[in-house]
């Protein structure tokens, strides 16, 4: 019997993800994410790997067949510079392939002189040299980036998608979209800076350029999926599952969707809950820029009505902040809906699908 599970790691207000999966005996593990700075690496994903790595590889490094950074926003890159940069400099972990679209890659004729003054607006300004750092460390660590994809950037064909297998488990890229990407390229180069691209860097969360590049994918094992969709649109995420061919007339069902944005109503609506049905809701943040949302937690009932699937959360909030009585109103408001947070004694919550994780 195998395994198939998601651990949402606590990361403060980012992702830190890990995907299980393979054969009980002999699992394997997909980092997705690995939320904001050295300090989430250094507190729970590294040790978390290190109990992995204790249990399923006690005389030699831990083998993570992928790591995935879904695009280059502190939240989501910052400890997985550590984590590479660890891989390099010791035995403990290995990593054999990274899925990361830099910003550079996204805009390579960007004039530099053009693509400073844009960035000199912007959240990105630091994320980009991120973006550069991690390039750096998987250079050093010898790690593949982007194996198998043209142009070195993770992307699904225009009008199509692109499946990778990792062992057992089926990745299917929805986005970012190549036929997209080239029009942005095409406009901001028509432009001189001035055009999408240059508004994008500067624009807000739901309309950034890294946001729109998030890398978003269906994981699937048997018959169990999960759809990792980092910061992305819930508008660009329908246009991928319609491109699989897996949004019928009906929408899809899925076991688990891990919420775009941290629960941003920015990036969705009761429209795309009523199309993107899963069992299993997973939402990872802290309150730190009011995420979750409520409105995003009543577009998933006012979709799905008040039963059939659980709304996880890695963080609740201390009693008396903004989160937890955002949390405790809506849970008073709406009795049936189950709610399942992360133990606070715990560094993270796991969902499994098929087989039980006891390690």
């Amino acid at each position: 019997m195998g395994i198939f599970s998601l651990e949402a790691l606590q990361a403060q207000q980012g992702d830190c993800l890990l995907i299980h999966f393979g054969p009980e005996d002999a699992p394997r593990f997909v980092v997705v994410d690995g939320g904001p700075g050295t300090a989430i690496h250094d507190r729970v994903l590294g040790p978390r790997l290190g109990e992995l790595r204790e249990r399923w590889a006690p005389s030699g490094p831990l083998q993570l067949p992928l790591v995935v950074c879904s695009h280059i926003d502190n939240d989501h890159i910052g400890g997985l510079i550590r984590l590479v940069e660890r891989s390099a400099a010791s035995e403990a972990v290995s990593v054999e392939s990274l899925w990361h679209n830099s910003f550079r890659r996204l805009a390579p004729s960007a004039p530099e002189r053009e693509l400073r003054a844009a960035l000199a607006t912007s959240p990105l300004t630091a994320s980009v040299p991120q973006g550069d750092r991690l390039y750096a460390a998987a250079d050093e660590a010898a790690i593949a980036v982007n194996q198998g994809f043209d142009e070195d950037l993770v992307l699904a064909p225009a009008g199509g998608t692109a499946v990778r297998e990792v062992g057992q488990l089926k990745l299917t890229v929805l986005g970012p979209d190549r036929r997209a990407l080239d029009a942005l390229r095409r406009k901001w180069e028509a432009t001189r800076g001035l055009g999408p691209i240059g508004e994008a860097i500067a624009g807000n969360d739901d309309e950034s350029i890294e946001n729109l590049s998030s890398i978003v994918f269906l994981a699937e094992s048997g018959r169990h999926t999960m759809l990792l969709t980092g910061d992305a649109r819930g508008d660009y995420i329908l246009d991928g599952l319609r491109r699989a061919g897996r949004l019928g007339r009906r929408g899809v069902d899925l076991d688990i969707l891990k919420v775009q944005h941290h629960g941003s109503s920015h990036s969705n609506n009761a429209e795309f809950f009523r199309r993107v049905r899963a069992r299993h809701y997973v939402i990872s943040a802290n309150g730190k820029y009011d995420n979750p949302d409520r409105p995003t937690l009543q577009a998933i009932v006012d979709a799905r009505g008040p039963a059939g699937y659980t709304i996880w959360l890695t963080n609740r909030g201390k009693s008396g902040t903004p989160l937890r009585r955002m949390l405790d109103r809506f849970a008073a408001d709406n009795p049936e809906v189950r709610l399942a947070f992360r133990n606070e004694r715990r560094p993270s919550l796991r969902i499994d699908l098929d087989g039980e994780v006891d390690y």
